[in-house]
Protein backbone atom coordinates (compact mmCIF):
# COMPACT_ATOMS: atom_id res chain seq x y z
CA UNK A 1 0.00 0.00 0.00
CA UNK A 2 1.31 3.94 -0.46
CA UNK A 3 -0.30 6.42 2.18
CA UNK A 4 -2.33 9.29 0.38
CA UNK A 5 -0.53 12.38 1.47
CA UNK A 6 -1.93 11.03 5.83
CA UNK A 7 -1.25 8.54 7.91
CA UNK A 8 -3.86 5.86 9.19
CA UNK A 9 -5.18 5.85 12.45
CA UNK A 10 -8.63 5.20 14.73
CA UNK A 11 -12.04 6.38 13.54
CA UNK A 12 -10.79 7.38 10.02
CA UNK A 13 -12.26 5.99 6.63
CA UNK A 14 -11.40 6.36 3.08
CA UNK A 15 -10.08 4.09 0.25
CA UNK A 16 -6.87 4.01 1.64
CA UNK A 17 -8.16 2.19 4.65
CA UNK A 18 -9.80 -0.50 2.63
CA UNK A 19 -6.43 -1.04 0.76
CA UNK A 20 -4.65 -1.60 4.55
CA UNK A 21 -8.18 -3.28 5.25
CA UNK A 22 -7.29 -5.65 2.66
CA UNK A 23 -3.45 -5.91 2.57
CA UNK A 24 -4.08 -7.16 6.38
CA UNK A 25 -6.30 -9.79 5.64
CA UNK A 26 -4.08 -11.21 2.83
CA UNK A 27 -1.12 -11.21 5.74
CA UNK A 28 -3.75 -13.72 7.84
CA UNK A 29 -4.47 -10.93 10.10
CA UNK A 30 -8.78 -10.10 11.33
CA UNK A 31 -10.79 -7.38 10.17
CA UNK A 32 -14.44 -7.78 11.02
CA UNK A 33 -16.92 -7.32 7.79
CA UNK A 34 -18.39 -4.46 9.37
CA UNK A 35 -15.17 -1.93 9.54
CA UNK A 36 -14.61 -3.56 5.59
CA UNK A 37 -17.88 -2.48 4.62
CA UNK A 38 -17.81 0.89 5.98
CA UNK A 39 -13.65 1.73 4.98
CA UNK A 40 -13.85 2.54 8.46
CA UNK A 41 -10.44 2.32 10.55
CA UNK A 42 -12.09 1.11 13.85
CA UNK A 43 -11.37 -0.73 16.83
CA UNK A 44 -10.44 -4.25 15.25
CA UNK A 45 -8.57 -2.28 12.46
CA UNK A 46 -6.26 -0.86 15.03
CA UNK A 47 -5.70 -4.08 16.91
CA UNK A 48 -4.98 -5.60 13.42
CA UNK A 49 -2.21 -2.73 13.12
CA UNK A 50 -1.11 -3.08 16.85
CA UNK A 51 -0.08 -6.63 16.80
CA UNK A 52 1.36 -6.53 13.31
CA UNK A 53 3.48 -3.60 14.59
CA UNK A 54 4.76 -6.43 17.35
CA UNK A 55 5.54 -8.77 15.46
CA UNK A 56 7.74 -6.59 13.30
CA UNK A 57 9.57 -4.87 15.98
CA UNK A 58 7.83 -1.56 15.55
CA UNK A 59 6.36 0.35 18.03
CA UNK A 60 2.71 -0.49 18.94
CA UNK A 61 1.09 2.65 17.94
CA UNK A 62 -1.64 1.59 15.96
CA UNK A 63 -0.64 4.35 13.49
CA UNK A 64 0.61 3.81 10.10
CA UNK A 65 3.06 5.89 9.01
CA UNK A 66 5.54 5.31 6.31
CA UNK A 67 7.92 2.47 8.58
CA UNK A 68 4.66 0.73 8.65
CA UNK A 69 3.69 0.55 5.67
CA UNK A 70 6.63 -0.02 4.63
CA UNK A 71 6.99 -3.29 6.82
CA UNK A 72 3.46 -4.53 5.54
CA UNK A 73 4.00 -3.54 1.74
CA UNK A 74 6.96 -6.05 2.26
CA UNK A 75 4.85 -8.93 4.00
CA UNK A 76 2.39 -8.99 0.89
CA UNK A 77 5.09 -9.16 -1.60
CA UNK A 78 6.52 -12.03 0.58
CA UNK A 79 3.47 -13.83 0.65
CA UNK A 80 1.86 -13.03 -3.46
CA UNK A 81 2.59 -15.98 -5.42
CA UNK A 82 5.39 -15.96 -7.99
CA UNK A 83 5.25 -18.34 -11.13
CA UNK A 84 7.53 -19.68 -12.99
CA UNK A 85 6.35 -21.42 -16.12
CA UNK A 86 7.55 -22.37 -19.92
CA UNK A 87 7.50 -25.47 -22.24
CA UNK A 88 9.44 -28.38 -22.33
CA UNK A 89 9.90 -29.76 -25.74
CA UNK A 90 12.34 -32.11 -27.48
CA UNK A 91 15.08 -30.85 -30.14
CA UNK A 92 12.58 -30.93 -32.51
CA UNK A 93 9.69 -28.90 -31.59
CA UNK A 94 7.51 -32.00 -30.16
CA UNK A 95 6.10 -31.61 -26.85
CA UNK A 96 7.94 -33.60 -23.84
CA UNK A 97 4.81 -34.85 -21.35
CA UNK A 98 5.45 -36.46 -17.89
CA UNK A 99 8.60 -35.29 -17.40
CA UNK A 100 9.31 -33.87 -13.76
CA UNK A 101 10.18 -29.57 -13.47
CA UNK A 102 11.75 -28.52 -10.13
CA UNK A 103 12.71 -24.49 -9.28
CA UNK A 104 15.18 -24.20 -6.68
CA UNK A 105 16.39 -21.25 -5.08
CA UNK A 106 20.28 -21.32 -4.76
CA UNK A 107 21.91 -19.61 -2.32
CA UNK A 108 26.13 -19.94 -2.38
CA UNK A 109 25.96 -23.28 -0.27
CA UNK A 110 22.45 -24.35 -0.36
CA UNK A 111 19.53 -24.31 -2.26
CA UNK A 112 15.99 -24.60 -1.49
CA UNK A 113 13.58 -26.26 -3.37
CA UNK A 114 10.55 -23.86 -4.12
CA UNK A 115 8.18 -26.72 -5.97
CA UNK A 116 7.99 -29.10 -8.55
CA UNK A 117 5.22 -30.37 -11.34
CA UNK A 118 5.01 -32.78 -14.32
CA UNK A 119 4.62 -31.23 -17.85
CA UNK A 120 1.40 -31.64 -19.27
CA UNK A 121 0.57 -33.27 -22.85
CA UNK A 122 1.50 -29.84 -24.48
CA UNK A 123 4.62 -30.39 -22.66
CA UNK A 124 3.69 -26.95 -20.40
CA UNK A 125 4.58 -26.37 -17.14
CA UNK A 126 3.60 -24.04 -14.05
CA UNK A 127 5.77 -23.91 -10.62
CA UNK A 128 4.14 -21.31 -8.08
CA UNK A 129 5.92 -19.94 -5.26
CA UNK A 130 6.22 -17.16 -2.82
CA UNK A 131 9.05 -15.17 -1.43
CA UNK A 132 8.95 -16.62 2.16
CA UNK A 133 10.32 -20.03 0.75
CA UNK A 134 13.76 -17.08 0.11
CA UNK A 135 13.26 -14.66 2.78
CA UNK A 136 15.66 -16.59 5.72
CA UNK A 137 18.48 -15.40 3.24
CA UNK A 138 17.38 -11.53 3.19
CA UNK A 139 16.65 -11.58 -0.34
CA UNK A 140 13.82 -10.11 -2.37
CA UNK A 141 13.27 -11.95 -5.15
CA UNK A 142 14.71 -15.79 -5.86
CA UNK A 143 18.05 -16.85 -7.77
CA UNK A 144 16.24 -19.42 -10.07
CA UNK A 145 17.59 -22.82 -11.36
CA UNK A 146 14.90 -24.67 -13.05
CA UNK A 147 15.65 -28.60 -13.32
CA UNK A 148 13.76 -31.04 -15.82
CA UNK A 149 13.78 -34.63 -14.82
CA UNK A 150 12.73 -37.94 -16.09
CA UNK A 151 10.73 -40.82 -13.82
CA UNK A 152 13.84 -42.27 -12.73
CA UNK A 153 14.69 -38.58 -11.31
CA UNK A 154 17.33 -38.83 -13.73
CA UNK A 155 18.55 -35.10 -14.29
CA UNK A 156 17.70 -34.38 -17.95
CA UNK A 157 18.64 -30.25 -18.33
CA UNK A 158 19.51 -28.02 -16.29
CA UNK A 159 18.95 -24.21 -16.19
CA UNK A 160 22.20 -21.70 -15.57
CA UNK A 161 21.42 -19.50 -12.24
CA UNK A 162 18.59 -17.05 -12.98
CA UNK A 163 19.75 -14.02 -10.14
CA UNK A 164 16.95 -11.81 -8.79
CA UNK A 165 14.25 -13.46 -10.75
CA UNK A 166 11.23 -11.66 -11.94
CA UNK A 167 7.87 -12.28 -10.08
CA UNK A 168 6.53 -13.93 -13.24
CA UNK A 169 9.34 -15.94 -15.29
CA UNK A 170 8.90 -17.63 -18.98
CA UNK A 171 11.78 -20.21 -19.13
CA UNK A 172 11.16 -22.59 -21.99
CA UNK A 173 13.55 -25.74 -21.79
CA UNK A 174 14.67 -27.66 -24.96
CA UNK A 175 15.85 -31.10 -24.54
CA UNK A 176 18.29 -31.32 -27.14
CA UNK A 177 19.30 -35.02 -25.77
CA UNK A 178 16.28 -36.36 -25.28
CA UNK A 179 16.28 -38.77 -28.09
CA UNK A 180 19.55 -40.34 -26.52
CA UNK A 181 17.69 -40.88 -23.46
CA UNK A 182 14.28 -41.53 -23.87
CA UNK A 183 12.56 -44.07 -26.36
CA UNK A 184 9.52 -43.73 -28.32
CA UNK A 185 7.87 -46.00 -26.07
CA UNK A 186 8.86 -43.84 -22.66
CA UNK A 187 7.75 -41.01 -24.78
CA UNK A 188 4.74 -42.16 -25.85
CA UNK A 189 3.45 -43.37 -22.55
CA UNK A 190 4.41 -40.15 -20.63
CA UNK A 191 1.82 -38.14 -23.23
CA UNK A 192 -0.51 -41.02 -22.68
CA UNK A 193 -0.01 -40.61 -18.37
CA UNK A 194 -1.05 -36.83 -18.56
CA UNK A 195 -4.46 -37.67 -19.69
CA UNK A 196 -5.11 -41.04 -19.13
CA UNK A 197 -4.04 -43.63 -16.36
CA UNK A 198 -1.44 -46.26 -18.02
CA UNK A 199 -3.50 -49.19 -16.61
CA UNK A 200 -6.47 -48.19 -19.08
CA UNK A 201 -4.37 -49.63 -21.81
CA UNK A 202 -5.11 -52.99 -21.08
CA UNK A 203 -8.83 -52.15 -21.75
CA UNK A 204 -8.66 -50.46 -24.84
CA UNK A 205 -11.37 -50.05 -27.35
CA UNK A 206 -11.69 -48.68 -31.01
CA UNK A 207 -13.25 -45.23 -29.73
CA UNK A 208 -10.60 -45.02 -27.09
CA UNK A 209 -7.61 -45.80 -29.36
CA UNK A 210 -8.79 -42.50 -31.32
CA UNK A 211 -9.78 -40.28 -28.22
CA UNK A 212 -6.03 -40.97 -26.75
CA UNK A 213 -4.55 -40.30 -30.37
CA UNK A 214 -6.69 -37.41 -30.71
CA UNK A 215 -5.31 -36.18 -27.70
CA UNK A 216 -1.58 -36.39 -27.79
CA UNK A 217 -1.39 -36.36 -31.37
CA UNK A 218 0.17 -40.27 -31.24
CA UNK A 219 -0.61 -41.96 -34.37
CA UNK A 220 -3.72 -44.28 -34.28
CA UNK A 221 -1.69 -47.52 -35.45
CA UNK A 222 0.89 -47.08 -32.29
CA UNK A 223 -1.30 -46.20 -29.62
CA UNK A 224 -3.34 -49.58 -31.25
CA UNK A 225 0.25 -51.33 -30.63
CA UNK A 226 0.82 -50.30 -26.78
CA UNK A 227 -2.62 -51.64 -26.48
CA UNK A 228 -2.04 -54.50 -27.33
CA UNK A 229 1.68 -55.07 -26.30
CA UNK A 230 -0.01 -54.28 -22.18
CA UNK A 231 -2.58 -56.96 -22.99
CA UNK A 232 -0.28 -59.62 -24.52
CA UNK A 233 1.86 -58.68 -20.67
CA UNK A 234 -1.08 -59.52 -18.97
CA UNK A 235 -1.61 -63.27 -20.03
CA UNK A 236 1.97 -63.95 -20.93
CA UNK A 237 4.11 -61.68 -18.35
CA UNK A 238 6.63 -60.58 -20.98
CA UNK A 239 7.21 -56.86 -21.29
CA UNK A 240 5.11 -55.03 -22.82
CA UNK A 241 8.22 -52.97 -24.45
CA UNK A 242 9.16 -55.98 -26.26
CA UNK A 243 5.85 -56.53 -27.58
CA UNK A 244 5.72 -53.06 -28.89
CA UNK A 245 9.00 -53.29 -30.29
CA UNK A 246 7.99 -56.64 -32.11
CA UNK A 247 4.62 -54.41 -33.51
CA UNK A 248 6.75 -51.39 -34.49
CA UNK A 249 9.46 -53.50 -36.98
CA UNK A 250 6.09 -55.04 -38.64
CA UNK A 251 6.33 -58.84 -36.68
CA UNK A 252 2.53 -59.72 -36.08
CA UNK A 253 -0.01 -58.37 -33.49
CA UNK A 254 -1.72 -62.24 -33.58
CA UNK A 255 -0.32 -63.74 -30.79
CA UNK A 256 0.07 -67.15 -32.29
CA UNK A 257 1.39 -65.40 -36.06
CA UNK A 258 4.12 -63.94 -33.64
CA UNK A 259 5.03 -67.06 -31.64
CA UNK A 260 5.19 -69.10 -34.81
CA UNK A 261 8.39 -66.57 -35.96
CA UNK A 262 12.28 -67.66 -35.86
CA UNK A 263 13.85 -66.55 -32.85
CA UNK A 264 16.74 -65.07 -34.82
CA UNK A 265 13.34 -62.88 -36.25
CA UNK A 266 12.50 -61.70 -32.92
CA UNK A 267 15.84 -60.94 -31.94
CA UNK A 268 16.54 -58.99 -35.17
CA UNK A 269 13.34 -57.25 -34.54
CA UNK A 270 14.20 -56.50 -31.12
CA UNK A 271 17.69 -55.10 -31.78
CA UNK A 272 16.36 -52.61 -34.79
CA UNK A 273 13.76 -51.31 -31.87
CA UNK A 274 16.38 -50.59 -29.97
CA UNK A 275 18.40 -49.55 -32.54
CA UNK A 276 15.95 -46.92 -33.12
CA UNK A 277 14.96 -45.58 -29.90
CA UNK A 278 12.18 -47.03 -29.99
CA UNK A 279 12.22 -49.23 -27.13
CA UNK A 280 14.67 -48.89 -23.95
CA UNK A 281 17.45 -49.54 -24.30
CA UNK A 282 17.47 -51.19 -21.11
CA UNK A 283 15.43 -54.04 -23.14
CA UNK A 284 19.12 -55.36 -24.45
CA UNK A 285 20.18 -56.46 -21.42
CA UNK A 286 17.42 -58.61 -21.19
CA UNK A 287 17.16 -60.11 -24.64
CA UNK A 288 18.00 -63.42 -24.45
CA UNK A 289 15.29 -64.11 -21.65
CA UNK A 290 12.34 -61.95 -23.69
CA UNK A 291 13.30 -64.43 -26.58
CA UNK A 292 13.32 -67.61 -24.41
CA UNK A 293 10.02 -65.93 -23.03
CA UNK A 294 8.32 -66.31 -25.99
CA UNK A 295 9.44 -69.42 -27.41
CA UNK A 296 8.01 -70.74 -23.90
CA UNK A 297 4.49 -69.85 -25.20
CA UNK A 298 4.98 -71.33 -28.11
CA UNK A 299 5.92 -74.72 -26.06
CA UNK A 300 3.07 -73.97 -23.71
CA UNK A 301 0.74 -74.40 -26.17
CA UNK A 302 2.00 -76.45 -28.36
CA UNK A 303 1.56 -79.23 -24.47
CA UNK A 304 -1.63 -77.79 -24.50
CA UNK A 305 -4.69 -80.85 -24.26
CA UNK A 306 -7.61 -78.93 -25.10
CA UNK A 307 -10.54 -81.92 -25.40
CA UNK A 308 -8.86 -84.09 -22.64
CA UNK A 309 -7.63 -86.45 -24.58
CA UNK A 310 -3.84 -87.36 -25.26
CA UNK A 311 -4.06 -84.54 -27.78
CA UNK A 312 -0.21 -84.54 -27.99
CA UNK A 313 0.58 -88.20 -28.73
CA UNK A 314 -1.98 -88.05 -31.51
CA UNK A 315 -0.53 -84.88 -33.04
CA UNK A 316 3.22 -86.75 -33.13
CA UNK A 317 1.41 -89.18 -34.60
CA UNK A 318 0.20 -87.39 -37.54
CA UNK A 319 3.53 -86.56 -38.14
CA UNK A 320 4.24 -90.08 -38.40
CA UNK A 321 6.60 -90.80 -35.26
CA UNK A 322 6.44 -94.31 -33.64
CA UNK A 323 5.74 -94.39 -29.71
CA UNK A 324 9.02 -94.65 -28.92
CA UNK A 325 9.96 -91.80 -31.52
CA UNK A 326 7.51 -90.08 -29.73
CA UNK A 327 9.04 -90.60 -26.24
CA UNK A 328 12.77 -89.26 -27.64
CA UNK A 329 11.53 -86.47 -29.41
CA UNK A 330 9.14 -85.34 -26.13
CA UNK A 331 12.03 -86.21 -23.57
CA UNK A 332 14.63 -83.53 -25.99
CA UNK A 333 12.05 -81.36 -26.15
CA UNK A 334 11.17 -80.80 -22.57
CA UNK A 335 14.59 -80.63 -21.46
CA UNK A 336 16.10 -78.60 -24.11
CA UNK A 337 17.36 -75.51 -22.64
CA UNK A 338 18.66 -73.20 -25.95
CA UNK A 339 16.80 -71.98 -29.08
CA UNK A 340 14.18 -73.80 -31.27
CA UNK A 341 16.67 -73.76 -34.09
CA UNK A 342 19.36 -75.55 -32.00
CA UNK A 343 16.80 -77.85 -30.94
CA UNK A 344 16.16 -78.95 -34.53
CA UNK A 345 19.81 -78.81 -35.55
CA UNK A 346 19.89 -81.86 -32.21
CA UNK A 347 17.78 -84.09 -34.26
CA UNK A 348 20.41 -84.10 -37.14
CA UNK A 349 22.46 -87.10 -36.20
CA UNK A 350 19.53 -89.02 -34.34
CA UNK A 351 17.39 -91.65 -35.64
CA UNK A 352 14.87 -88.40 -35.95
CA UNK A 353 16.54 -86.62 -38.34
CA UNK A 354 14.08 -87.17 -41.25
CA UNK A 355 11.00 -87.01 -39.24
CA UNK A 356 12.08 -83.15 -38.55
CA UNK A 357 10.70 -81.39 -41.41
CA UNK A 358 6.91 -83.64 -40.97
CA UNK A 359 7.23 -82.61 -37.53
CA UNK A 360 7.92 -79.22 -37.97
CA UNK A 361 5.17 -78.48 -40.02
CA UNK A 362 2.82 -80.64 -37.86
CA UNK A 363 3.55 -78.64 -34.70
CA UNK A 364 2.80 -75.35 -37.14
CA UNK A 365 -0.70 -77.08 -37.77
CA UNK A 366 -0.78 -77.92 -33.90
CA UNK A 367 0.01 -74.40 -32.85
CA UNK A 368 -2.79 -72.57 -35.52
CA UNK A 369 -5.76 -74.99 -34.58
CA UNK A 370 -5.01 -75.12 -30.85
CA UNK A 371 -3.79 -78.55 -30.80
CA UNK A 372 -7.25 -80.15 -32.49
CA UNK A 373 -5.62 -83.50 -33.15
CA UNK A 374 -8.76 -84.56 -34.83
CA UNK A 375 -8.79 -81.92 -37.31
CA UNK A 376 -5.14 -82.50 -37.93
CA UNK A 377 -6.05 -86.16 -38.74
CA UNK A 378 -9.34 -84.86 -40.80
CA UNK A 379 -6.85 -82.23 -43.11
CA UNK A 380 -4.36 -85.26 -43.94
CA UNK A 381 -7.08 -86.98 -45.11
CA UNK A 382 -7.40 -83.83 -47.63
CA UNK A 383 -3.26 -84.19 -48.50
CA UNK A 384 -2.64 -81.03 -46.16
CA UNK A 385 1.02 -81.97 -44.63
CA UNK A 386 1.94 -78.14 -43.68
CA UNK A 387 -0.10 -74.46 -42.77
CA UNK A 388 0.59 -73.33 -46.35
CA UNK A 389 -1.71 -76.09 -47.63
CA UNK A 390 -4.37 -75.26 -45.55
CA UNK A 391 -5.16 -72.30 -47.80
CA UNK A 392 -6.01 -74.44 -50.50
CA UNK A 393 -9.26 -74.34 -48.80
CA UNK A 394 -11.62 -71.56 -48.64
CA UNK A 395 -13.38 -70.63 -44.84
CA UNK A 396 -16.68 -72.56 -45.53
CA UNK A 397 -14.73 -75.53 -46.79
CA UNK A 398 -12.43 -75.83 -43.72
CA UNK A 399 -16.24 -75.10 -41.33
CA UNK A 400 -17.73 -77.81 -43.46
CA UNK A 401 -14.81 -80.27 -42.46
CA UNK A 402 -15.52 -79.45 -38.85
CA UNK A 403 -19.38 -79.77 -38.57
CA UNK A 404 -18.60 -83.00 -39.99
CA UNK A 405 -16.42 -84.35 -37.46
CA UNK A 406 -17.91 -85.23 -33.99
CA UNK A 407 -14.57 -84.85 -32.33
CA UNK A 408 -13.04 -82.09 -34.21
CA UNK A 409 -16.07 -80.28 -33.25
CA UNK A 410 -15.34 -80.66 -29.37
CA UNK A 411 -12.01 -79.57 -29.99
CA UNK A 412 -12.44 -76.43 -30.44
CA UNK A 413 -12.04 -74.28 -27.29
CA UNK A 414 -15.44 -72.32 -25.83
CA UNK A 415 -16.12 -69.04 -26.54
CA UNK A 416 -16.60 -66.38 -24.43
CA UNK A 417 -20.69 -66.56 -24.76
CA UNK A 418 -23.19 -68.97 -25.89
CA UNK A 419 -22.84 -70.29 -29.10
CA UNK A 420 -24.58 -72.72 -32.18
CA UNK A 421 -22.40 -75.05 -33.27
CA UNK A 422 -22.31 -73.01 -36.67
CA UNK A 423 -21.14 -69.97 -34.84
CA UNK A 424 -18.40 -71.53 -33.02
CA UNK A 425 -17.06 -73.02 -36.06
CA UNK A 426 -17.11 -69.85 -37.97
CA UNK A 427 -15.15 -68.05 -34.76
CA UNK A 428 -13.20 -70.96 -35.11
CA UNK A 429 -12.02 -70.74 -38.45
CA UNK A 430 -11.75 -66.96 -38.52
CA UNK A 431 -8.98 -66.91 -36.25
CA UNK A 432 -7.42 -69.86 -38.03
CA UNK A 433 -7.36 -67.51 -41.16
CA UNK A 434 -6.58 -64.56 -39.19
CA UNK A 435 -3.36 -66.47 -38.58
CA UNK A 436 -2.44 -68.19 -41.69
CA UNK A 437 -2.85 -64.33 -44.00
CA UNK A 438 0.00 -63.02 -41.66
CA UNK A 439 1.99 -66.10 -41.48
CA UNK A 440 2.18 -67.18 -45.14
CA UNK A 441 0.08 -64.76 -46.84
CA UNK A 442 1.90 -65.95 -50.31
CA UNK A 443 0.19 -69.22 -49.67
CA UNK A 444 -3.13 -67.41 -50.24
CA UNK A 445 -1.76 -65.42 -53.26
CA UNK A 446 -0.77 -68.95 -54.89
CA UNK A 447 -4.47 -70.82 -54.03
CA UNK A 448 -5.92 -67.67 -55.90
CA UNK A 449 -3.80 -67.53 -58.84
CA UNK A 450 -4.15 -71.16 -59.87
CA UNK A 451 -8.16 -71.03 -60.06
CA UNK A 452 -7.58 -67.31 -62.28
CA UNK A 453 -7.56 -67.76 -66.30
CA UNK A 454 -5.33 -64.90 -66.59
CA UNK A 455 -1.99 -66.33 -68.28
CA UNK A 456 0.06 -63.44 -66.28
CA UNK A 457 -1.48 -65.03 -62.67
CA UNK A 458 -0.71 -68.52 -63.63
CA UNK A 459 2.87 -67.92 -64.76
CA UNK A 460 3.03 -66.36 -60.72
CA UNK A 461 0.95 -69.01 -59.70
CA UNK A 462 3.50 -71.77 -61.35
CA UNK A 463 6.81 -70.04 -60.00
CA UNK A 464 5.23 -70.26 -56.44
CA UNK A 465 4.46 -73.60 -57.06
CA UNK A 466 7.94 -74.17 -58.07
CA UNK A 467 9.40 -72.83 -54.70
CA UNK A 468 6.83 -73.82 -52.18
CA UNK A 469 8.50 -72.15 -49.58
CA UNK A 470 9.44 -69.01 -50.96
CA UNK A 471 7.40 -66.53 -49.06
CA UNK A 472 6.93 -63.05 -51.11
CA UNK A 473 6.75 -60.36 -48.45
CA UNK A 474 10.08 -61.42 -46.69
CA UNK A 475 12.28 -61.89 -49.48
CA UNK A 476 14.57 -60.25 -52.19
CA UNK A 477 13.15 -61.14 -55.64
CA UNK A 478 15.68 -60.83 -58.12
CA UNK A 479 18.23 -62.63 -55.74
CA UNK A 480 15.66 -65.40 -54.77
CA UNK A 481 15.32 -66.53 -58.43
CA UNK A 482 19.14 -65.88 -59.44
CA UNK A 483 19.97 -67.98 -56.27
CA UNK A 484 16.82 -70.74 -57.28
CA UNK A 485 16.46 -70.78 -61.19
CA UNK A 486 14.05 -73.82 -60.76
CA UNK A 487 11.84 -71.20 -60.27
CA UNK A 488 11.28 -70.02 -63.06
CA UNK A 489 10.73 -73.63 -64.84
CA UNK A 490 8.30 -73.54 -67.21
CA UNK A 491 8.32 -69.46 -67.73
CA UNK A 492 8.52 -68.29 -71.19
CA UNK A 493 9.61 -65.02 -70.21
CA UNK A 494 10.43 -63.86 -67.21
CA UNK A 495 10.26 -60.35 -66.99
CA UNK A 496 6.65 -59.90 -67.05
CA UNK A 497 6.48 -62.72 -64.04
CA UNK A 498 9.23 -60.81 -61.99
CA UNK A 499 7.75 -57.37 -62.31
CA UNK A 500 4.12 -58.57 -61.24
CA UNK A 501 5.56 -60.54 -58.04
CA UNK A 502 7.29 -57.46 -57.25
CA UNK A 503 4.06 -55.60 -57.08
CA UNK A 504 2.35 -57.76 -55.17
CA UNK A 505 5.35 -57.67 -52.68
CA UNK A 506 5.10 -54.26 -52.92
CA UNK A 507 1.13 -54.49 -52.24
CA UNK A 508 1.99 -57.56 -49.72
CA UNK A 509 3.84 -55.39 -47.28
CA UNK A 510 0.52 -52.88 -46.85
CA UNK A 511 -1.73 -56.16 -46.10
CA UNK A 512 -1.10 -59.25 -46.33
CA UNK A 513 -4.93 -60.38 -46.87
CA UNK A 514 -5.49 -61.75 -50.11
CA UNK A 515 -8.82 -60.21 -50.74
CA UNK A 516 -7.62 -56.48 -50.00
CA UNK A 517 -3.98 -56.73 -52.06
CA UNK A 518 -6.56 -58.06 -54.95
CA UNK A 519 -8.72 -54.55 -54.29
CA UNK A 520 -5.59 -52.23 -53.86
CA UNK A 521 -4.07 -54.09 -57.79
CA UNK A 522 -7.31 -53.72 -59.49
CA UNK A 523 -8.18 -49.84 -58.31
CA UNK A 524 -4.35 -49.50 -59.79
CA UNK A 525 -2.98 -49.17 -56.66
CA UNK A 526 0.58 -51.23 -56.50
CA UNK A 527 2.81 -49.69 -53.94
CA UNK A 528 2.74 -47.58 -50.79
CA UNK A 529 3.37 -44.51 -52.87
CA UNK A 530 0.21 -44.91 -55.16
CA UNK A 531 -1.91 -45.09 -51.63
CA UNK A 532 -0.39 -42.15 -50.62
CA UNK A 533 -2.04 -39.96 -53.87
CA UNK A 534 -5.16 -40.72 -51.56
CA UNK A 535 -6.07 -38.64 -48.75
CA UNK A 536 -7.13 -41.20 -45.71
CA UNK A 537 -10.28 -39.98 -46.06
CA UNK A 538 -10.88 -40.88 -49.83
CA UNK A 539 -8.95 -44.05 -48.99
CA UNK A 540 -11.58 -45.19 -46.82
CA UNK A 541 -14.55 -44.14 -48.75
CA UNK A 542 -12.90 -46.55 -52.21
CA UNK A 543 -11.89 -49.27 -49.92
CA UNK A 544 -14.08 -49.53 -46.72
CA UNK A 545 -16.18 -52.14 -47.88
CA UNK A 546 -13.17 -54.54 -49.59
CA UNK A 547 -11.61 -54.25 -46.36
CA UNK A 548 -13.92 -55.45 -43.97
CA UNK A 549 -14.69 -51.75 -42.31
CA UNK A 550 -13.28 -48.69 -42.13
CA UNK A 551 -11.41 -49.34 -39.48
CA UNK A 552 -9.69 -51.94 -41.06
CA UNK A 553 -9.10 -49.55 -44.20
CA UNK A 554 -7.80 -46.84 -41.67
CA UNK A 555 -5.17 -49.48 -40.15
CA UNK A 556 -4.34 -50.35 -43.63
CA UNK A 557 -3.75 -46.97 -44.62
CA UNK A 558 -2.26 -46.34 -41.41
CA UNK A 559 0.20 -48.99 -42.05
CA UNK A 560 1.61 -47.59 -45.14
CA UNK A 561 2.06 -44.28 -43.67
CA UNK A 562 3.44 -45.26 -40.03
CA UNK A 563 5.35 -48.38 -40.10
Amino acid sequence: MKLQDRNLSINLDGADVALLQRELRQINFTIPDDEARRSFFGRETLQAVQEFQKQHQLEPSGVVDEQTAAAINAEVDAQAPRVVRGTVTNGDGRPVADVIVRAFDKDLRSEELLGQVTTRKDGRYEIKYTAQQFARAEKNSADLIVRVLNREEKVLLATDIIFNAEPLETIDLILDNLSDGVSEYERYLGEIRSIRDEAVLTSLNEEDVRFIAGETGINELHVAYLATAHQYTQTTKINSEAFYGLFRQNLPTNLPALLMKPTAVLRRALESSIEEKIIPLAVQKNLDRIVTAIQGQANERLLRNPDGQDTVPRLLSTAGLSQAEQETFLASYLNHTGSVEELWRSFESTPLAAKVKPLQATLQLGLITQNNAPLLEVLQTKNVRSIRDVARFDRKELQQLLLNSEAALKAIPAGESEETNEQKVARYVNGIYEVLEITVPTAFVRAAFEKSSDPARLDVARVLSNAPDFELRDNNIEKFLAENPQALEGIADPKPVTNQLKALQRVMRITPRFEEMDALMSAGLNSAADIVSLSPAAFVEQFGNQFGDATQAQYSYGNRAFS
